[in-house]
């Protein structure tokens, strides 16, 4: 019995030595207690201001490229993988591809998450799934879209993928394809896109009233989406932190209201990710591009402002 012990005791130390040993292993993404944040980091973003600021220890970086994904590794950040145009590979609702075109795109998505993702499961988002409430029955090309995307998924989850699907809708309560959503979720995680908001009720209603005006519209949402999923931690909401949007946007705001309404934003997420279990929070928006409005020199700040709301170690804002 006492040789036994001895085994075990053996067996157990060399087991914590493999799990505490650097370079053992990739970063398992969660990087801390859920929810895990996520942000996306890819065309856009990279090699903008912005990005040195989201690029550091303890961030989790969306990037569709394998050499943009060194360089933020490079910087300590982790990495997921990203795929921007879910439609080219499943093809749209009106003409939906061929099982054997869906497949034949899994070996080269697997490797692509592989190459971008520091997680272990590798991670891969794709962005963005359509139809989520189209009038029911579905037609005949939006029913194989769905069993493209489901099948997408499920392969991709054989492949070793942890998929991420971008949702801008929630399904309707009424929908009579509720078990296909739960059965989305059993191979990927159902990312709700929720960008409907207004920024300037927000801001109005000052720090507290604006943090419980946004975090009960987003505890209503996540309410909605658990019910398809089959467990919260499959269920993850996205915030967005842009610049040029009529409703969720800057739209015109001071610096410090900007910045005020930054912080406000992260906090109520953060407050209805814990209380609902959900397991990521993502955030959109960082991208500096003329041809959308998006180039405003206060980016940079605000998402140090957002980092720093996550953790005060992540970023000082008085710094810049």
């Amino acid at each position: 019995m006492r040789r036994s012990r001895l085994v075990l005791l053996a067996l157990s130390t060399l087991a914590l030595g493999a799990a505490i040993a650097p370079g053992t292993a990739a970063a398992a993404c969660p990087l801390g207690p859920a929810p895990v944040w996520a942000d996306y980091a890819s065309v856009g973003v990279y090699g903008t201001p912005v990005a040195s600021i989201l690029s550091r220890p303890n961030t989790l970086l969306g990037v569709s490229r394998d050499d943009w994904a060194q360089d933020y590794q490079a910087d300590g950040a982790d990495t997921a993988g990203w795929h921007m145009q879910l439609t080219n590979l499943v093809g749209p609702p009106t003409s939906p591809k061929p099982k054997s075109q869906v497949l034949s795109r899994i070996s080269d998505l697997a490797a692509l998450a592989r190459s971008t993702s520091a997680c272990d499961p590798a991670w891969l988002t794709l962005n963005e799934m359509v139809t989520i409430q189209a009038p029911e029955p579905l037609s005949y090309g939006r029913r194989r879209y769905r069993e493209n995307v489901l099948l997408l998924a499920k392969e991709l989850k054989a492949e070793g993928v942890r998929v991420f699907i971008l949702m801008p809708r929630i399904p309707l309560p009424s929908t009579r394809y509720t078990s296909y959503w739960r059965q989305l979720s059993l191979h990927a995680n159902l990312v709700y896109e929720a960008y409907t908001w207004s920024s300037r009720t927000a801001i109005s209603l000052g720090d507290t009233g604006g943090r419980r005006y946004l975090r009960n519209k987003w505890t209503e949402a996540m309410k909605r989406l658990k019910h398809f999923t089959v467990t919260p931690g499959r269920a993850g909401i996205m915030i967005p932190y842009w610049t040029h949007n009529k409703g969720s946007g800057r739209e015109g705001l001071s610096d410090t209201a900007w910045f005020r309404l930054t912080r406000i934003k992260t906090l109520a997420v953060g407050d209805v990710a814990r209380a609902q279990g959900i397991g990521t929070v993502w955030s959109w928006g960082w991208q500096t591009n003329p041809n959308v409005g998006e180039v405003d020199p206060d980016k940079p700040k605000a998402a140090c402002v957002y980092l720093n709301t996550r953790d005060p170690a992540l970023c000082d804002p008085s710094s810049l």
